[in-house]
């Protein structure tokens, strides 16, 4: 028990030591996001220390009392206080960032963006279908795609995973789910294209290509499978833009 009072006291003699701290109570979560910001995909840091975090942060909220106390003893200028306030404030905004993570993915998954639709979509009257396969949003009537996950362990990583489906033009919400490793995609279509399976297919494929380019895996499983063509080769330019899907799907095709 003396052994670890010294190290916490010890820790918690420096601004660096609670930050690092900190850092070990988020499971290294900063060093996840630096990786996915370069693709590198799940590393399993977070995921493996996910076991020790209680450990980390009973010795984290004894380091900082033990400071807060060893200051108080001392005669701090208000200068002095401001910085002790401030490193308490960062290291424990470092060791709750796989709950901020959380709950910014969480809020971001129910967000609908309005997007803008070619003037004869807006003209033509949807079609129904049933509630499991179309849902209507702000934006106007979506189809409802579902992905099976790969190599996504922690918060970091369902945040980029997250990202690199929204980047996808036409989607309006994507949620993906650490618990089971799937995702359920809301895809804004023009009207005439919403019941086609080919363009699901299709918007399926650059979903599954936009995660694989951040370092993860995604594999549709809302049905179909067949060659996408014809139709397809249009909605690929519309949601894609200026990115080359013609490309990926001579590829996929083949």
């Amino acid at each position: 028990m003396d052994t670890a009072v010294q190290i916490a006291e010890y820790i918690s003699s420096s601004s660096g030591g609670l930050i690092t701290q900190g850092f070990l109570v988020s499971n290294c979560c900063l060093i996840q996001m630096g990786l996915n910001a370069f693709s590198f995909g799940c590393s399993g840091i977070m995921s493996k220390m996910n076991k020790f975090r209680p450990i980390f942060l009973i010795l984290y909220i004894f380091s900082a009392f033990l400071r807060v106390k060893n200051e108080l003893k001392r005669a701090k200028s208000q200068r002095e206080w401001f910085k002790l306030l401030g490193v308490l404030f960062s290291s424990a905004c470092v060791a709750a960032m796989p709950e901020f993570l959380q709950a910014y993915n969480n809020r971001r998954a129910k967000a609908h963006t309005t997007l803008p639709l070619p003037a004869t979509a807006h003209t033509l009257t949807p079609h129904t279908h049933g509630k499991e396969d179309q849902d209507e949003t702000s934006a106007g009537p979506c189809a409802v795609l579902r992905f099976s996950l790969h190599n996504m362990r922690c918060e970091a990583c369902r945040n980029a995973v997250q990202s690199a489906i929204l980047s996808v033009r036409g989607v309006v919400s994507a949620d993906p789910c650490i618990e089971n490793d799937t995702a359920e995609v809301r895809l804004l279509l023009p009207p005439f294209l919403l019941e086609s399976r080919e363009a699901r297919e299709a918007a399926a494929r650059l979903i599954e290509c936009a995660v694989q380019d951040a370092g993860f895996g995604a594999e549709y499983v809302g049905g179909g499978g067949g060659a996408c063509r014809g139709m397809t080769a249009e909605l690929l330019r519309y949601e894609m833009g200026d990115r080359s899907p013609e490309t990926r799907v001579g590829t996929d095709s083949e």
